[in-house]
């Protein structure tokens, strides 16, 4: 009887710790969803100034791109690895739209750390 009492305790101690486990990794996704919704409400009254932007971007075609990498590419928090892909992807097609400076790219990184 003793025994059979000891294994259901180990056993409830077991459910016990799994389910805080399991409590654990739900607060941990629900902070990184609040994180996530913060930045899209605080990023939700720039959706206009975003969207002229590129707009102008396509009307004003090679020229502008230099200029305005580096503000979309801090908009959007872009990587480093992201901006390489930009890069890569204008060469290798070559792009109507001009490669940046590395000066420019690097203003854009420095904006989106």
């Amino acid at each position: 009887e003793l025994q059979r009492k000891r294994e259901q305790i180990a056993a409830l101690e077991a459910r016990l710790r799994r389910s805080m486990e399991l409590k654990h990794k739900a607060a941990v996704r629900i902070a990184a969803l609040d994180s996530q919704l913060a930045r899209a409400t605080a990023n939700g009254p720039n959706l206009e100034y975003i969207r002229n932007i590129i707009l102008k971007l396509l009307a004003l075609g090679d020229e502008s791109v230099d200029q305005l990498l580096p503000v979309i590419a801090h908009f959007f928090e872009f990587t480093k690895e992201e901006l390489d892909d930009i890069e890569e992807a204008r060469s290798r097609r070559g792009s109507w739209l001009p490669l940046p400076t590395s000066s420019n790219l690097s203003l854009a990184l420095a904006a989106s750390s």
